[in-house]
């Protein structure tokens, strides 16, 4: 999970290289991701594109709803898997993160389960809506994390920005003031050098 915007350090840089360690992994090869985020397909585009199942953009803009992540479950549905791990970055603290996976699975693999622990008293139609609300909630709550991470970051970032346009433009106004200064003095200079010579002849 990452988003479409950047200007927020190493926030998706951690979580991409995260998932290339996993990619990395000989058991992984034919693993495919789904990048929640335009930064995520293009920092693993360069080197496992044939991994990408398919990339979700127009992440970041606002704040994430449980909707969109609906329909980012309900288009995952369509590929075929029994578990998957979700990639997000999670606050440590102020201005700190780390990376973390929620594993999840697929719904009629949980219904198989369910009905080998001998659940049949509880209805299919509502143990399914009851996996598939709860794997949402997962989803959602990772988006969230992340957000959250990410506005921490740029605040970050934008701060150190602001701090270091403010020492260089100190840094510029003392080198203008002193060329300003030096100009003036060889100006007087010159101009008292010019009265001296005119008042001996």
């Amino acid at each position: 999970i990452t988003s479409d915007r950047g200007l927020c350090g190493g926030i998706h840089t951690a979580v991409v290289k995260k998932v290339e360690q996993e990619l990395d992994r000989p058991d992984q090869k034919l693993a495919k991701v789904i990048c929640v985020g335009q930064k995520s397909e293009e920092l693993l585009a360069k080197s496992y594109k044939s991994n990408i199942l398919f990339t979700v953009f127009k992440i970041g803009k606002n704040n994430p709803t449980f909707l969109e992540a609906s329909k980012i479950f309900n288009e995952c549905n369509y590929a075929e898997f029994i578990a998957c791990q979700i990639y997000y970055n999670r606050m440590v603290t102020k201005g700190t993160s780390e990376v973390d996976w929620i594993s999840i699975y697929n719904t009629d693999f949980l219904l198989t389960v369910a009905n080998i622990a001998s659940l049949e008293e509880v209805e299919e139609e509502n143990m399914r809506s009851y996996i598939e609300f709860s794997t949402v909630s997962l989803l959602f709550f990772a988006m969230l994390e992340n957000t959250l991470c990410e506005h921490s970051a740029r605040m970050i970032a934008m701060d150190a920005a602001s701090k270091n346009v403010k020492s260089l433009n100190e840094k510029s106004s003392l080198e203008y003031n002193r060329k300003r200064q030096f100009k003036i003095t060889s100006d007087l200079i010159d101009i008292i050098s010019g009265s001296q010579v005119i008042t001996e002849k």
